[in-house]
C-alpha cells in the first residue's frame, strides 16, 4: 500500500531535497563537561589528529566494574533479539539497523567500546528501493545524506534503548552545511555516535574517547587516508599519529556498496555491483547484486576485500553465475528499478512530489506498479493520486 511510511524505521525521504526537517525540541544537557543547548532526535559529527593508548579497549576481563554492568546491559539487549538479519544481505534499512544493533551489542558485551560503523544510506536510487543499484543522474548533497545517517542512527538508538529521548548536537563548525558532523546520544548516556566525523575534528572526538567510559561509535566517518602522498590527517608522524587513533575504532557493522569493473557492460560479463557486509563478529561477506534486488554471497573472508580481490572475486563468481539483464523504460536505455519491498512503499507529500525530478517520479511509478510513461506533470499527477489509495 502506498500510505505505508517510506522507510518505516527512520522516515527518509530524499529526492534532491529532504521535505522532512529534523523536529528538534530544545533542551539543555550536559556532555563530556560541557553545558550544551541540545535538541531531540536526529543529528551529528568530528575529527582531527594524535594517537593514545587504549586504556578501556581490552577484552572484557571482569576486572573494570563498568564493564561488568556493561555487559549485563549488552547481553540482556542480544538475547531476545532475531538472529534472521545476521545471516544475509539486508533487504531494507530496517534489516541493516537491526544488524548494525546486534553487531554493536555483541562487540559492547566483548568489551568493545570504541567502534565504526558504516550505514548504506537511504538515499538517491535506495530512496524508494534499498536493492536499487542503478545510480541517479543527480545524487542528493552531504546535508541530505547527513540527515539520513542521523535518522538512522536514532533508529539503532531507540532499539538498543527503548523508545527514550535520543539527544543531537552540532560539533565543530555549528552553521558548516559542507561538512555537517553531529553527536548523538540517549538520554541515559549508554551509548554515543559521532555521525559523519571529518579530520578537522578529529580532536574533539579523541577528547570524548578519553572522557567518556560509555561507548563512543564514529559511523559514517567521511575523511580518507589510504591511496594519497598527503591524507585528510596530512603527513609524516601526524598522519601516523591519526591513523593509530583512528584505528583504535574497531570495525563491527559495515555495509558498502561498489561497482567492480564493466558493471553495466552485458557482454564483457566481468563486472558487477557488489554490496560487502561486516556484521561483528562474523567474517566480511561480499553479495553480487542483480537487477531485480536478488543478491547471492560470493566470497567470505576474514579481512576486508581490496578492490582487487574484488575484480578476482567477481570475475570468478560471473563464470558461475549467468548476467540478468534488466528490462528497460519503454524502450529506452534507463533500467527499470528492481520490484519494491513492502516496507518501503509509502506516502510521499505534494510539496515532496513537485519537487522530484522525471527520473524519481519514474521509478517511484514503476515501483508501485504504475504506468511511467507521459509528461513530467501527468506522471507527478499519477503519483499523487496513488499516495491517496
Amino acid at each position: 500500500m502506498a500510505s505505508q511510511s517510506l522507510v518505516a524505521a527512520t522516515g527518509v525521504v530524499c529526492g534532491g531535497c529532504v521535505a522532512q526537517q529534523l523536529a528538534l525540541t530544545k533542551a539543555s544537557f550536559s556532555f563530556a563537561g560541557a553545558s550544551q543547548t541540545v535538541s531531540r532526535s536526529f543529528g551529528a559529527r568530528l575529527r582531527h589528529s594524535i594517537g593514545i593508548s587504549r586504556p578501556w579497549i581490552s577484552k572484557r576481563d571482569g576486572s573494570n566494574p563498568y564493564h561488568r554492568g556493561l555487559q549485563v546491559w549488552a547481553e540482556g539487549k542480544t538475547d531476545g533479539a532475531s538472529t534472521s538479519t545476521e545471516m544475509k544481505n539486508p533487504q531494507t534499512i530496517e534489516e541493516a539497523i537491526s544488524q548494525a544493533r546486534g553487531a554493536v551489542q555483541k562487540a559492547i558485551a566483548d568489551g568493545l567500546l570504541r567502534q565504526q560503523v558504516q550505514f548504506l544510506l537511504p538515499v538517491d536510487q535506495r530512496q524508494f528501493n534499498y536493492l536499487d543499484t542503478e545510480p541517479r543522474d543527480y545524487p542528493c548533497g552531504i546535508r541530505e545524506e547527513f540527515q539520513a545517517c542521523c535518522k538512522v542512527v536514532t533508529g539503532m538508538f531507540k532499539e538498543m534503548t527503548g523508545n527514550g529521548e535520543i539527544v543531537s548536537r552540532r560539533i565543530g563548525e555549528a552553521d558548516n552545511e559542507q561538512d555537517p558532523v553531529g553527536l548523538m546520544y540517549p538520554t541515559s548516556k549508554s551509548v554515543a555516535a559521532i555521525i559523519f566525523p571529518i579530520a578537522e575534528t578529529l580532536k574533539q572526538v579523541r577528547s570524548l574517547a578519553e572522557k567518556e567510559r560509555a561507548p563512543l561509535l564514529i559511523v559514517n566517518p567521511q575523511w580518507r587516508s589510504s591511496g594519497q602522498v598527503v591524507s585528510d590527517f596530512g603527513f609524516g608522524p601526524w598522519r601516523r599519529q591519526a591513523e593509530e587513533f583512528v584505528n583504535t575504532f574497531e570495525k563491527t557493522y559495515v555495509l558498502l556498496e561498489m561497482r567492480v569493473g564493466e558493471a553495466s557492460n552485458i557482454v564483457s560479463g566481468t563486472g558487477g555491483v557488489v554490496r560487502i557486509l561486516k556484521c561483528y563478529p562474523r567474517n566480511w561477506e561480499v553479495y553480487l547484486m542483480a537487477w531485480d534486488g536478488t543478491s547471492e554471497l560470493i566470497a567470505d573472508t576474514p579481512t576486508q576485500p581490496a578492490y582487487k580481490e574484488l575484480e578476482q572475486i567477481v570475475t570468478e563468481a560471473r563464470k558461475r553465475i549467468p548476467w540478468k539483464a534488466p528490462p528497460r523504460i519503454l524502450g529506452g536505455s534507463e533500467p527499470a528499478p528492481p520490484p519494491l519491498p513492502a516496507s518501503l512503499s509509502g506516502a510521499l507529500s505534494v510539496e515532496q512530489i513537485d519537487e522530484m525530478d522525471v527520473t524519481a517520479v519514474r521509478r517511484a511509478l514503476m515501483a508501485l506498479g504504475l504506468p511511467s510513461s507521459g509528461r513530467l506533470s501527468t506522471l507527478k499527477e499519477r503519483l499523487i493520486e496513488a499516495q491517496k489509495k
